[in-house]
């Protein structure tokens, strides 16, 4: 039946193989039904991958991340060696070396800010300890390279790990909360001292620095910053639900008004960062621990704009069950007018997530496999007010020391939820997509034939409809 469709189709796509921001037709073969697709410079975009994960735009923000004797420059008496054998097996590595007793490094200059992860592959030599710095001086780590035990920390240091990869390298790094302008790596001589042996040195490979709490799989980067990943010339084949077959995921623009949808610190109890792997199959899922028998709040900050009358708005954060029975409650903040007060129960259990009461507002929960739900709230404002207090809050119900995971907050203008929108210090906004054709029209609308092996999904702002 699948062969006689195929005879009888004009336009015949390949979801599954993208090249170049283009969704290939493989008939006609001219490939004159080629789709291309954008979405600007935007890297905020998101689908649901054909592992049931989450997938993101990443990008390496350092040049020459291997190449530490190009945009890398070095202080007085300290070399760096390629040629050197690396933790993946290759002659990739470099020999970082100083030939005096003061504290030497080779630097990169970058600038930036909100929530950052600078990351790199290190192996102790001379010395056992490494020390990271920037041009601030509360964001910076020392780290031991004979047992990957942290040393000290800066106050702006989120989060900073060395992950044992083997033959003695660790995978060192270091998240930041702040603004910096520089990158720094010093052979170190124990904690907090980075002078004193004339001869310390270290191994080191792969820089990453990227916007986010977590590193992820190192990009190689030259004169220009490494990008993997979902990009924005990329058509978004979305699995979500479970589908094995993926629809084409085109979506209108819309904004994160949370500030920070993963760096989710505003908690009563106690919050640990990158503490379980998330939606997105990195380990950048925040535990929340209540730390009273009371009602404890995690206050999500956002931008404070004003709050448009007589407007939709969708509301959604990730949660899982953590070992204990929790309820959660999604609730306005008292300084936020949205004419009505609002309210939405869930309950999170072993079982999963499922929604409860709800008081001027709707509600529901979506799988996102592996534990994790998305719970939504949608809310009708009434009369707009400028908030007094930028934030919602999340309400966790509970006995002192339960605990819950959470991920991924999104506060949208719209009526349905749309796909995450990943924030790290300011709003962000998810260019629409857009795909174009040049010739389609003569391939399709005819009074024959069929589109195969493609399921489109167009989202417009009113509903959204699907089409085979």
């Amino acid at each position: 039946m699948a062969t006689n469709f195929y005879n009888k189709a004009s336009l015949v796509m390949i979801p599954d193989a993208p090249l170049d921001g283009k969704l290939l037709s493989v008939k006609p073969e001219d490939r004159s039904g080629d789709f291309t697709f954008s979405r600007g410079s935007n890297l905020a975009a998101t689908r649901v991958g054909a592992d049931g994960l989450i997938e993101k735009g990443r990008e390496n923000l350092l040049l020459q991340s291997n190449q530490f004797d190009t945009t890398w420059t070095k202080s007085t008496a300290i070399t760096a060696t390629s040629g050197q054998s690396g933790y993946d097996g290759s002659s990739d590595a470099w020999l970082l070396e100083r030939s005096d007793g003061s504290a030497r490094y080779i630097q990169q200059a970058i600038s930036l800010s909100g929530i950052n992860t600078i990351s790199f592959y290190a192996k102790a030599d001379n010395e056992n300890w490494v020390f990271v710095g920037t041009s601030s001086a509360n964001a910076q780590c020392y780290y031991n390279l004979s047992d990957g035990s942290i040393g000290t920390k800066g106050s702006l240091v989120v989060d900073a790990n060395a992950e044992y990869i083997g033959s003695g390298w660790y995978r060192i790094s270091m998240t930041i909360n702040g603004a910096f302008t520089y990158i720094r790596i010093y052979p170190a001589v124990g904690n907090e001292s980075v002078s004193g042996a004339t001869d310390a040195s270290l191994f080191i490979q792969d820089a990453q620095a990227e916007i986010g709490l977590a590193a992820t799989d190192y990009i190689e980067s030259g004169a220009t910053t490494g990008k993997a990943g979902l990009l924005e010339d990329e058509p978004r084949f979305d699995y979500s639900s479970g589908a094995t077959c993926p629809s084409l995921l085109l979506e209108p623009s819309r904004t994160n008004d949370y500030i920070q949808s993963e760096y989710l610190y505003n908690f009563e109890g106690n919050e640990t960062f990158n503490a379980a792997t998330s939606p997105e199959g990195v380990s950048n899922a925040t535990k929340l621990t209540k730390t009273s028998a009371s009602d404890q709040f995690l206050n999500i900050l956002w931008t404070g704009a004003t709050i448009s009358p007589s407007t939709d708005y969708t509301i959604s954060l990730f949660v899982k069950y953590s070992g204990d029975d929790v309820d959660v409650r999604y609730e306005q903040n008292s300084g936020v007018d949205w004419g009505a007060g609002w309210n939405a129960l869930f309950q999170v259990r072993s079982s999963g997530v499922t929604k409860s009461t709800t008081s001027n507002c709707t509600s529901d929960v979506e799988d996102y496999g592996n534990g994790w739900y998305r719970i939504l709230v949608f809310v009708t404002s009434l009369a707009g007010a400028t908030p007094a207090s930028p934030s919602n809050l999340l309400r966790l119900i509970g006995a002192s020391g339960d605990e819950v995971l959470v991920y991924g907050a999104v506060q949208e203008v719209g009526s349905y939820p749309t796909s995450y929108i990943p924030t790290y210090g300011t709003s962000v906004t998810r260019n629409d997509d857009l795909c174009t054709a040049t010739s389609v029209e003569d391939l399709i609308g005819q009074t024959e034939g069929n589109i195969l092996h493609t399921y489109l999904r167009y989202e417009c702002d009113s509903e959204c409809r699907r089409y085979e």
